[in-house]
């Protein structure tokens, strides 16, 4: 039932024991004399109320809860396709098609009308053992396929704050990011550039809305990117952000309530820990 909800394989279940009672029953009927086919043609008319009738709870159940399709198998390491290896991906491509096929199929039923549901569903169906099968097939193809080593490379702190030095710390042309905090008026945004040859070009930008009590940034421009590692154990990095602090007020506000803010020392720091990962040691 790979292409049944969960929850909707008892109705499924019942459609087919239903319909299995009608297939005896219309057994029988080619046997039965005379006298007793008009009962069993009665029983068989009623089975087939009940299990149009099922067949419709079962199209209601299938739009109610979409099937969530359960999550291919692991992969290996991507190889390309020059790989003198098994390549999986058009195993891989197979489910991924299979697998829009009944997501097609259950939106289908969603907007189909009651004489189309019952052939829907009976679709639906089908696709369970196909997915299944292709699935299986996926599977076989990744254990025959060999388990690339991981390669690891260990880079040395040091070599790292090398190149923080050279790129941003001891840097002496413009910073190659920069941070601008300033406003529309009364509303406050935050601006992130990058250098180009001319000169910086914006890359993303933050609006801040309102600050609290009328405050608002008014031309706070980032002077310094820094990252340095702390030779503590474990290792830290910090990442800092100077601020030009020697200009007008960095922060008015428009209360007549509170003081505008003029920042002698303005900036931003984080700091991340680096661990060993216990199972690589």
């Amino acid at each position: 039932m790979a292409g049944i909800p969960i929850e909707c394989r008892a109705l499924q279940t019942r459609i087919d024991d239903l319909t299995e009672q009608r297939d005896s029953l219309q057994e029988s009927l080619r046997h039965a004399g005379p006298t007793q086919k008009p009962a069993i043609i009665q029983e068989i008319r009623a089975l087939n109320v009940t299990i149009a009738q099922t067949t419709n709870e079962l199209a209601q159940c299938i739009i109610a809860h979409p099937e969530q399709l359960p999550a291919p198998p692991p992969t290996r390491p991507e190889i390309t396709k020059d790989d003198p290896v098994v390549d999986c991906r058009p195993f891989q491509a197979r489910l991924d098609d299979l697998k829009r096929q009944l997501r097609n199929l259950q939106e289908e039923l969603k907007h189909a009308s009651p004489p189309q549901k019952p052939e829907i569903v009976k679709e639906i169906r089908g696709m369970g053992p196909i997915i299944a099968e292709a699935e299986r097939a996926l599977a076989r193809c990744l254990q025959t396929r060999p388990v690339l080593p991981i390669v690891t490379k260990v880079i040395r702190l040091d070599f790292l704050q090398r190149k923080f030095d050279e790129f941003f710390n001891n840097r002496q042309d413009r910073p190659l990011f920069k941070l601008l905090l300033d406003n529309t008026g009364d509303n406050s945004f935050i601006d992130a550039s990058f250098i180009d040859p001319y000169a910086y070009t914006s890359i993303g930008r933050s609006d801040q809305g309102q600050l609290d009590y009328g405050y608002y940034f008014n031309d706070i421009n980032s002077s310094k990117i820094s990252l340095n590692f702390d030779t503590v154990q474990p290792a830290q990095l910090t990442f800092r952000i100077d601020f030009e602090t020697g200009g007008g007020i960095e922060m008015p506000t428009s209360s007549t309530f509170f003081h505008d803010m003029d920042f002698k020392e303005f900036f931003i720091a984080i700091k991340a820990t680096f661990v060993a990962d216990s199972p690589l040691g």
